[in-house]
């Protein structure tokens, strides 16, 4: 797992919010993935009916016209077993997937854009698992490191060098050892 304190600049404001420009970061913007053979129209639909193991909901689920809708039928479907042990994974999958930086989609880049801002899912509504308070940033914000792992892997991509083993870009100090991530598979169909 990425050190959360490497993967952006402290010094520059963070993104609290994935409003206006930078809507695209949200789970509910409109970037098709594909899950299980079935292509879902965002995030939120794929990651919903990722929940369930029940192939009728996962197709209801599917088949919502959109995001707020699926965010609601997933939390009335019945939950895997191990939800808990893999919903992190999956998402990490589903974002690598959105974000691939070989397909035609703009999203790569609006997100490499954001770079070298702490990413922030701010919230009001007291998830304090993928976002934090909007107001503290208190909570896991397990969705903004996401973000900036996927960014991270983007940028050693297109630049053909991992952060880890050269330094960060813009010239942050490297802090860790890790092993080198290059050539992460990026795109295709998440398997659940």
């Amino acid at each position: 797992m990425y050190d959360p304190e490497l993967m952006y600049d402290p010094s520059v404001n963070p993104l609290i919010r994935f409003t206006n420009k930078y809507e695209v970061l949200g789970n509910f913007s409109r970037f098709a993935v594909v899950m299980g053979g079935d292509s879902y129209n965002t995030v939120e639909h794929a990651f919903q009916a990722a929940k369930t193991m029940d192939p009728k909901e996962r197709e209801e689920i599917r088949a919502c016209v959109g995001p707020h809708e699926a965010k609601r039928m997933g939390q009335e479907v019945t939950l895997r077993e191990d939800w808990e042990q893999v919903k992190d994974g999956v998402m990490l999958q589903l974002l690598r997937q959105k974000f691939d930086p070989g397909s035609r989609k703009t999203a790569p880049w609006k997100l490499v854009d954001t770079w070298p801002r702490g990413l922030f899912e701010g919230n009001k509504y007291r998830d304090n698992y993928w976002g934090c308070d909007v107001d503290t940033l208190r909570g896991r914000n397990q969705l903004g490191k996401t973000l900036m792992r996927v960014r991270l892997e983007i940028i050693d991509t297109i630049m053909g060098v991992d952060w880890r083993e050269a330094g960060l870009p813009l010239g942050l100090p490297l802090q860790t050892n890790s092993k080198s991530r290059r050539g992460t598979r990026v795109r295709g169909d998440v398997k659940t």
